[in-house]
């Protein structure tokens, strides 16, 4: 099982969510279209999305005569398709390869870097994980843990040191080691700014963990 096929059934939670609502039946109504809501969010869309989903899925409902959750159905699935774009390649196919992620507080990049590391070593890789995210407190604890788990070495430095050195030390390692993949993890700031980007630069490619309760 590739890599490509592990994320699909980790996302699987996020599709029976969605998907649940559209097997209940019954008559499309004002709680029908407040669960739709709920649903999406649980489901891992955001907010802004599940709302703009469905304002836009109950004017189509309204201008078609759609009357029943399963006429729905289709249409929902075409909605919903044009937030995932698909991707032109996949990243982690190249070897070697470095991932810098990316994102706000509490998306899950630490999380991800850990889980990907696991799915990279069950799959034959070289893995090193490198935790430039020396900002937040327990962060480079956590991500040893992570580390400890997928049996992967994580590369790191005290609390409060350049970020960038981090990125360094761990792609040092990788040259002389060999490594065919390089997870980053980062700290949770406004990586969209110039401050932000020049601290941890030229990645091949960035990764950016979007909130699954927010969609930010």
């Amino acid at each position: 099982m590739g890599l490509g096929d592990k994320l699909r059934n980790g996302l699987k939670r996020s599709r029976e969510a969605i998907s649940e609502i559209f097997y209940m039946g019954g008559e499309v109504d004002e709680d029908f279209w407040e669960g739709l809501e709920d649903r999406l969010v649980m489901g891992d869309m955001g907010g802004e999305v599940a709302m703009t989903v469905s304002d836009d899925l109950r004017e189509q409902a309204a201008r078609q005569g759609l009357e029943t959750a399963p006429q729905l159905r289709r249409a929902l699935a075409d909605r919903l398709a044009q937030y995932f774009p698909k991707a032109e390649r996949d990243p982690f196919e190249d070897v070697p390869s470095c991932v810098v992620f990316v994102g706000i507080n509490g998306a899950g990049k630490t999380t991800t870097v850990g889980k990907l590391a696991g799915v990279a070593v069950n799959e034959g890789r070289y893995c090193l994980i490198g935790g430039a995210d020396t900002f937040r407190a327990a962060a480079i604890e956590q991500l040893k843990v992570w580390g400890q788990r997928a049996g992967v070495d994580v590369i790191t430095r005290e609390r409060g040191a350049d970020s960038a050195s981090v990125c360094y030390d761990v792609c040092e390692q990788a040259q002389k080691e060999g490594a065919d993949l390089v997870l980053i993890d980062t700290a949770g700031r406004l990586h969209n700014a110039r401050a932000g980007q020049g601290r941890e630069r030229h990645p091949e490619e960035v990764h950016h963990a979007r909130h699954g309760g927010t969609g930010d």
